[in-house]
């Protein structure tokens, strides 16, 4: 392959030969508490020194300069493979750009009076720094036609069960991929949020009750809010491992039941509805509070949420202990059934109401959305999956 020329000569060295680092303003060697600082590599297989392996902070001046180039050569332009470095005069042997928030390559290119320089013949890809689970790699290619000439990109660090053989899975929410009807159950998958390829299956139970057998248990008043239908109404379909409060059906005619989550699940499913993900909680508890959110912390690191003013317009009229009623601005109508605890002890009716959602918080545990008497505020909290709350489902 031959050579290109601007001015009608040969050879372009692309590595940076004789480049360095003048200085940049605010340089600082990352110690101490001092802001995060990126690293600048100037490449250097020439005369003169190389200027690389300095740290800035991100928006900090860096200057730079080109070295005395080799006989016969003069410099020709700055060039980079780095996100966000766009240099003031690529054309000067003196220039500068601004830090970006990334480590940086720059090189310097060198090519004798007129010559416009080669297009480059390269060979593979060679690896020069493998990449580990903690970092990334290097890997290089070098000019056929002049060993000088190499370019370098890098390899992401490894992701996956390579890096974590034996984790925990991180589960996302289960996905519905084929629906249950009345005639046969359905499918949902849900994915490991470490690595896709670890997938989980269940089965769905065929729909029964209401959904098969119009008249049966379960309300069928809906209101839509935020592209969901919601029910009105605490659900109150009989299954397994569900109770009226104090295993009296007059509270299951004002409260609904309580169910364990497993079954609140099945019970929505049962309606031809499903139970609604932590993250569609999130979107209706944002539209009550208009926006209002603010983040409290729990033991143990976890986060959870709190909307001030989204109960008052969630919880109905009428039905809260204490005058602890709301506007019920979207219809949503919250009655406060209370809890069922494992040992078949009840707490709370008419003072709290705490509803189940879809997400799983660990094994043994999901999320729940919450609201009391005392306060206008709904709250996200986890409860032990064994527990009996209420259930409100939605349908897309």
């Amino acid at each position: 392959m031959g050579f290109f020329n601007r001015r009608g000569r040969a050879l372009l060295l692309t590595a940076a030969l004789g480049a360095v680092v003048l200085h940049g303003c605010g340089d600082d060697n990352g110690a101490g508490n001092a802001p995060p600082t990126y690293l600048v590599t100037v490449l250097s297989d020439g005369t003169g020194s190389d200027g690389g392996g300095r740290r800035y902070e991100g928006g900090k001046t860096v200057y730079i300069r080109a070295g005395t180039p080799p006989a016969g050569y003069e410099f020709d332009t700055w060039t980079t493979t780095s996100g966000g470095v766009k240099f003031d005069d690529a054309k000067s042997s003196t220039t500068w750009f601004i830090m970006p928030a990334n480590d940086v390559t720059v090189k310097a290119g060198f090519l004798q009076p007129g010559q416009t320089g080669h297009v480059h013949d390269w060979g593979d890809w060679v690896v020069t720094t493998p990449a580990t689970c903690d970092a990334a790699g290097v890997e290089t290619r070098t000019c056929k036609l002049d060993g000088s000439h190499k370019d370098t990109r890098a390899i992401a660090k490894l992701t996956g069960a390579s890096c974590n053989p034996d984790h925990v899975h991180d589960w996302g929410d289960w996905v519905v991929t084929v629906s249950a009807t009345c005639e046969a159950a359905g499918v949902e998958i849900r994915t490991c949020n470490l690595d896709e390829n670890h997938k989980e299956t269940q089965a769905i139970p065929k729909l029964t009750g209401a959904a098969c057998n119009p008249g049966g248990g379960g309300s069928s008043e809906t209101v839509t809010l935020g592209g969901l239908k919601w029910m009105t109404k605490n659900l109150n379909v009989e299954t397994a491992d569900s109770w009226c409060y104090g295993n009296s059906p007059d509270s299951c005619a004002k409260y609904g039941r309580l169910y364990t989550w497993s079954a609140a699940k099945a019970a929505c499913q049962s309606v031809g509805m499903r139970l609604p993900t932590r993250k569609e909680w999130d979107a209706l508890s944002d539209l009550a509070a208009m926006g209002q959110k603010s983040v409290n912390s729990i033991s143990g690191g976890d986060t959870i949420y709190y909307w001030p003013g989204a109960g008052s317009a969630l919880k109905s009229t009428n039905g809260w202990y204490n005058n602890g009623n709301g506007t019920d601005t979207y219809g949503f109508s919250a009655l406060p059934g209370g809890r069922r605890d494992s040992d078949g002890s009840f707490y709370g009716a008419g003072n709290a109401g705490l509803w189940w959602s879809a997400t799983e918080y660990s094994g043994g545990y999901a999320y729940t959305r919450d609201m009391y008497y005392y306060g206008d505020f709904v709250g996200e909290y986890y409860g032990d999956k064994s527990f009996g709350f209420s259930a409100r489902c939605v349908q897309d």
